[in-house]
């Protein structure tokens, strides 16, 4: 290879880094096509995605071959040209263009004589191809094919990465969009609720709403659809829209969440989740409930203590039953305060379900709507941002029947402002480096995360991270919770690179203080797999999601919650890898746990 190559495809290197922070995917691979076009010497550079949903291969970018973009060709696998170098997973020369070795004319009518193609590969798995094409005869040679095939594999990191990114920023976009942007205001009843992202980054399915029928009814629902990431928080609004298509129809809770099913039995086979439909008579004397496998609300009443809601539950949306679903009924005297909430809230990696249950119960009162929020997300949340998404909404009927307050959701800006007034006077008063002023600054940062502000965020935990390394040593827990959230941070703003570094550290750090069963170490494992993903190594990060869900199996067993998010971990790289009969394989058993 010449100087003049070497020093081309390093500019073409430098793009790709340079590109991924603030281009879309598009735009980024014309940008790095017009450098192919320049390193070749060639007319046309095209880069060709698998669709995985019907395997096939879409024309994405091309320059000189712009039409085909604008066409939305799309190659089988295994057809024509682009289809066999995503087949066979080589390179392929073509020295003469003719009808038996391409699929459309197109190619043909540019003009275009000679052909070479390169798979894109992710770990061994074929995300697509490149591939340039000659307006005059050529025999393309070795040393062309192998600095094709070194551009391509720079394409299919820098794609990958940006395609993560932007499903990541997207889910976030459209989860924050269909939950209520302000709960409705009702007479005579108070609302206030909280949505609050995982520690490990991305969205999920949680959701809540509340919404009144043209008969005066009123409608509590939240529900939780299993998976994580874009697909999740898009069937999540879907569900959303088609539950409230069912209430629309009318009929009790039952009746509406039968109809629901149906509806995801039939149009969305893969769809699993948990719901909970609560509705209000008009006098909101008597609320009806019914669950599709959904954790059952708090009932508090004054001056007694709250306890979990005595209900029938059924089976989850999605699932094949048979059964009828039940509905329960309750009367709902002035005062007394309902929590829904997802099961996030209540279980973790830490936390069994029966405990988290008792100290939801005992955070929870019939007093003002807000104070009760914050009083759960102190006693159960705490300072560290939670290992599933949380969302809970909480109701409380009123005596006198004024208008209850608006809550914005989510509600965290007046917790925010006093972390912040907290943390200054603890630096005046007790100085930067003293644990209580860390915990304040750690505190924080979480909350500015929270409302998004990661970049605010990553710089508040990386000086609570330097100060605790020196003040504490680098193995605390303390420290490790900082570098864990750091890393997080460096997570949501795509930096994976650093974010994978900090969290092999704190994975090792860890495994050799806690041991590699521990949850805190299997918790480092699954961000660290995570961050793999994100870069497109799917294999490593198969392999170890593989070894946590094995621990979390024989540590925690196969229905806990941390378990069969790990399965669902695992299933999202063994699709990324192609490995579908085992994804198959692996959903049949989470669904399973979950009836079970």
């Amino acid at each position: 290879m010449s100087d003049a190559e070497y020093h081309q495809l390093g500019r073409i290197e430098s793009v790709a880094v340079a590109a991924l922070g603030h281009l879309g995917v598009e735009d980024l691979l014309v940008e790095l096509l017009d450098r192919v076009r320049e390193l070749l010497q060639v007319g046309t550079a095209t880069v060709l995605l698998i669709d995985s949903a019907c395997q096939e291969l879409v024309v994405t970018a091309a320059r000189g071959l712009e039409a085909t973009v604008l066409q939305g060709i799309r190659v089988p696998m295994g057809k024509g040209f682009a289809g066999r170098i995503a087949a066979e997973k080589q390179p392929v020369i073509i020295d003469r263009v003719d009808d038996t070795n391409v699929l459309y004319s197109i190619l043909r009518e540019h003009g275009i004589c000679s052909l070479l193609g390169v798979p894109l590969l992710i770990g061994g798995t074929v995300i697509g191809v490149l591939h340039v094409g000659s307006v005059v005869p050529r025999r393309f040679t070795d040393d062309e094919v192998r600095l094709l095939q070194t551009v391509a594999d720079w394409v299919a990191v820098a794609t990958q990465s940006r395609r993560a990114e932007v499903e990541r920023t997207a889910a976030a976009v459209l989860q924050r969009s269909l939950l209520p942007a302000r709960l409705p205001v009702v007479r005579g009843l108070e609302f206030a609720a909280r949505y609050i992202p995982a520690e490990n980054g991305g969205v999920s399915g949680d959701w809540y709403d509340v919404f009144t029928l043209p008969s005066g009814w009123l409608c509590i629902v939240i529900g939780d659809v299993v998976g994580r990431g874009l697909s999740a928080a898009d069937v999540m609004g879907r569900l959303r829209s088609t539950l409230r298509a069912c209430a629309f129809l009318g009929g009790d809770p039952a009746e509406v969440l039968g109809r629901l099913d149906q509806q995801v039995q039939h149009f969305e086979p893969e769809t699993m989740a948990t719901v909970l439909l609560a509705m209000f008579e008009p006098s909101f004397e008597r609320l009806h409930l019914s669950s599709a496998g959904h954790p059952p609300p708090v009932l508090a009443l004054p001056d007694q203590q709250a306890t979990l809601l005595d209900m029938l539950s059924d089976h989850p949306v999605g699932v094949p039953s048979g059964l009828r679903r039940r509905t329960t009924t309750i009367t709902v005297p002035p005062g007394a305060l309902l929590c829904f909430y997802t099961d996030g809230l209540v279980e973790s990696r830490d936390t069994l379900l029966d405990v988290g249950l008792e100290r939801l119960c005992a955070s929870v009162d019939a007093g003002p709507v807000e104070s009760v929020c914050r009083s759960v997300m102190a006693q159960l949340i705490g300072e560290d941002l939670p290992g599933d998404d949380v969302a809970m909404l909480i109701m409380r009927r009123q005596d006198s029947g004024e208008i209850g307050p608006l809550i914005p959701e989510p509600s965290v800006v007046g917790a925010i402002q006093l972390d912040e007034d907290t943390l200054t006077r603890y630096r005046r008063v007790l100085g930067e480096d003293h644990p209580e002023t860390l915990r304040s600054a750690h505190n924080l940062a979480v909350g500015l995360r929270a409302l998004g502000e990661h970049e605010q965020a990553r710089q508040l935990h990386e000086d609570t991270l330097t100060r605790r390394r020196r003040v504490l040593g680098e193995d605390h827990p303390d420290t490790l919770r900082s570098a864990n959230n750091l890393a997080n941070n460096l997570s949501a703003l795509g930096e994976h690179d650093q974010a994978r570094e900090l969290h092999e550290d704190t994975l090792t750090r860890r495994r050799r203080v806690l041991g590699d069963d521990h949850p805190h170490s299997l918790l480092s494992a699954n961000n660290l797999a995570a961050d793999l993903s994100a870069l497109g190594e799917h294999e490593q990060a198969r392999q170890l999601n593989e070894d946590t869900l094995t621990r979390y199996r024989r540590v925690l067993g196969d229905d806990h919650p941390s378990t069969l998010l790990s399965a669902n971990n695992l299933a999202a790289d063994l699709r990324a890898l192609g490995e579908h009969e085992q994804v198959r394989q692996l959903e049949e058993w989470i669904k399973s746990r979950y009836r079970s």
